[in-house]
């Protein structure tokens, strides 16, 4: 293993691989070039490694962090019977199929939600209701039918799938 040092790059020699560590003038980002020694194999390949830009890191999407509430609840004060759920790591998929569950609703005068900014992982739901039951109790309700939706709906994707299991199996 020879191991060879320059201004601007370092190369190391393992085996049949060369590896150039390249890095770039700025602090974003550090480029990984590989490629074989090989003359038959000479591909390149370009990894980045090291955070890019200002995007956040992939699992600060999901996880829930100490002190982070999954739900929160602001009643709003200009509306009557309204109310702003704030629901932390959580995009359009959530958002859509609560909204179009509240509407179904008919004690739910109005529903939507919005994603203030694309690095920000939450969604902000705006509920309003009629006088005889309170948002908080809609969202409740609109989740339990959902939970409920989901459930026939993955019970018949698996009698289908099974049913054409079987098909496959007779024919062959």
């Amino acid at each position: 293993m020879r191991i060879c040092l320059f201004s601007f790059k370092k190369v190391i020699v393992c085996s049949h691989t060369l590896q150039f560590l390249l890095t770039t003038n700025s602090s974003f980002r550090n480029v990984l070039l590989l490629f074989s020694e090989n003359p038959h194999l000479q591909r390149f390949r370009i990894q980045k490694t090291g955070p890019t830009m200002n995007a956040p890191a992939a699992f600060e999407s999901f996880l829930i962090f100490d002190g982070e509430r999954k739900i929160s609840v602001e009643n709003d004060t200009k509306v009557p019977n309204a109310a702003v759920f704030t629901i932390n790591k959580e995009d359009h998929t959530l958002g859509n199929l609560l909204k179009h569950q509240l509407l179904k609703d008919p004690m739910v005068l109005f529903a939507g939600y919005k994603n203030p900014h694309p690095l920000e992982h939450k969604i902000l739901l705006r509920v309003q209701t009629t006088g005889q039951t309170t948002p908080a109790d809609a969202l409740i309700n609109a989740i339990t039918d959902l939970i409920a939706e989901l459930s026939l709906f993955e019970e018949r994707f698996k009698e289908a799938a099974e049913g054409r299991k079987r098909m496959n199996e007779t024919l062959y």
